[in-house]
């Protein structure tokens, strides 16, 4: 499957069948809202992840293999690094989040850096749990098993919250990023490390917000393209539309209750939004910043937009605020930054 295809999946299966052995159950009408308790975790306990699906945990996991890299991050947040024992890299080095790239480096990578890597590979690292961020790696993947074929595999897994395609309720904030690391603190048996971390993340956003508003940073709409021959703009159910709320702006398709879903020039020049999100290193094969641009600035249907007419542009990275990871503050700080550099512009 390719980086692509990651990112910007069109189609998927609801998978909300009951696992085997007992292991693992759905609820696809639950939300998912376990929080840490004080202490330690206390074994076996059960966890809720994408879609209410249960899963019972008699132990911490020992040998954790992760699907994408922003799930690593935040085990890695979290200081799990010895728990991962293969990771699934997408990302270049130099898109790699600073606070864990030495450690994100050190890590076992198992697949091309374009593709998933196999059933057997997998297998192969006798995991007792596999994590990731994408429906596209445990919910619909032909080459690999779901969550339920994992589990008669005796393999627990854990697919994350903010791009659940099991939901279509809209992403507003990053209290489903919190659950997420909240719940990896139950599972680990590191509840206090994941506390402190979602509190330094929380003040952050605050301070962020707080920018924004002294400095009278006024609504705005704003879609997102990464690049490619089509527009295929951020929805509202992900974490591109948490970002954009919370920085104060409008998501101009916030109305697709879809994580990301293809329009056409047409719909952008009609919508005519007040600045364009350049979502850089999103496997378009336009990755850079410059060539991004110059696909929205030469492109005649675009001229009399306000995108091009103000070069009203906010460059953020997939790895930063694609998609749901720790280092999605510092997207909102980036966002806030850029909608700031905007308004001073125009």
């Amino acid at each position: 499957m390719s980086r692509r295809t990651l990112i910007f999946g069109l189609a998927l299966t609801l998978l909300l069948s009951s696992s085997a052995a007992g292991l693992q159950k759905t609820n696809a009408q639950a939300i998912p809202t376990p929080a840490a308790t004080p202490g330690p975790t206390q074994y076996p306990v059960t966890i809720k992840d994408c879609g209410g699906r249960e899963t019972i945990y008699t132990q911490a996991p020992q040998r954790v293999v992760t699907l994408d890299p922003s799930v690593a991050e935040a085990l890695l947040l979290l200081g799990l690094k010895d728990k991962i024992v293969g990771l699934t890299q997408f990302e270049q080095d130099k898109d790699l989040w600073a606070p864990t790239k030495t450690e994100m480096q050190s890590l076992k990578v198992i697949n091309d850096l374009s593709n998933y890597p196999s059933k057997e590979v997998i297998v192969g690292l006798s995991p007792d749990l596999i994590m990731s961020v994408y429906p596209s790696a445990l919910l619909e993947n032909k080459d690999l098993p779901d969550r339920d074929g994992w589990a008669k595999l005796g393999i627990n897994t854990y697919l994350t919250q903010g791009e659940c395609h099991l939901s279509q309720t809209p992403v507003t904030d990053f209290s489903l990023l919190y659950q997420d690391l909240r719940n990896f603190g139950v599972i680990f048996n590191v509840q206090d490390r994941a506390e402190t971390e979602i509190t330094k993340l929380q003040t952050r956003v605050t301070a962020a917000q707080q920018k924004a508003k002294d400095a009278g940073l006024k609504p705005m709409t704003i879609w997102s393209y990464g690049g490619g021959k089509n527009p295929y703009p951020a929805g509202a159910v992900g974490t591109p539309n948490a970002i954009i709320t919370l920085a104060g702006a409008t998501n101009a398709f916030g109305e697709v209750l879809r994580d990301y879903k293809g329009t056409s020039w047409e719909e952008i020049v009609k919508r005519d939004s007040d600045a364009v999100w350049i979502l850089t290193a999103a496997g378009s094969g336009n990755d850079e910043e410059q060539g991004i641009k110059a696909v929205l600035l030469n492109d005649p249907r675009l001229a009399n937009t306000k995108i091009v007419k103000n070069k009203a542009f906010v460059v953020v990275s997939y790895p930063d605020g694609g998609i749901e990871t720790p280092r999605n503050v510092d997207a909102l700080e980036q966002m806030i930054n850029g909608l700031l550099a905007i308004q001073k512009a125009s």
